[in-house]
């Protein structure tokens, strides 16, 4: 990983692969060697989960961090990388379908739809079937 602000020593002589931004709660990059990354975008960072486009850091696909956290909804229940969801939050949360969309996940009695895929439960983070969970999205050319 490479962020050329939090982590110089890591880089060295080595060029920032990555564009990345944050909020309160998430962080986000591409793969972009234009700019130079002076955000620190991990799994630690943000104590969560990190998600990322096969192929990542080629240039053109992104990777998104961020804690992950569940809330009670009306039909069920919903959980998400980067939430900051208002009242009770918790780990994990089940119904009688859940699917997953990238970083989210929700439970309900309705079906999933075309883009989700159908899991057991949103009882612990996950990355969509098209993702793959990594541990940093920052980066740095060999």
């Amino acid at each position: 990983m490479c962020a050329a602000s939090d982590c110089a020593n890591e880089c060295g002589a080595a060029k920032s692969r990555t564009s990345c931004e944050k909020d309160v709660s998430s962080c986000s990059c591409n793969a972009d060697t234009s700019e130079n990354n002076g955000v620190l975008c991990t799994e630690v960072t943000f104590g969560g989960i990190c998600c990322a486009d096969f192929g990542y850091p080629a240039e053109g696909l992104g990777c998104t961090c961020g804690s992950y956290a569940c809330h009670s909804t009306e039909g069920g229940c919903e959980c998400a990388i980067g939430g900051t969801p208002s009242g009770d939050t918790s780990e994990s949360c089940s119904g009688s379908t859940c699917c997953v969309f990238f970083g989210s996940c929700r439970c309900g009695s309705g079906p999933c739809g075309g883009d989700e895929e159908q899991v057991s439960s949103c009882s612990e983070p996950s990355c969509h079937s098209d993702r793959r969970r990594v541990s940093s999205c920052s980066a740095k050319d060999p």
